[in-house]
């Protein structure tokens, strides 16, 4: 939300490395639909589309408890 895509496409190039889609959310559609109210807002969502799992705020993601339930869904 609010970045372009040149924004997000610059900052994955140069601060991470991921391998799943990002929502570009430019109206706000998404924000209101998923219930949104932190930022960052962070979803792991299974092959049916559920979300199994939301991080709301800043988050390590090599936290080894976030890691344990991230292995723990895909395993399920």
């Amino acid at each position: 939300m609010a970045e372009t895509n040149a924004e997000v496409r610059k900052f994955l190039a140069t601060k991470a490395t991921i391998n799943f889609p990002i929502v570009m959310d430019y109206d706000g559609t998404a924000l209101k639909d998923w219930g949104v109210y932190a930022f960052p807002t962070s979803y792991v969502i299974d092959k049916q589309g559920k979300i199994r799992y939301a991080l709301f705020g800043s988050v390590e993601w090599d936290n080894p408890d976030i890691v344990r339930k991230i292995e723990k869904l895909i395993n399920e």
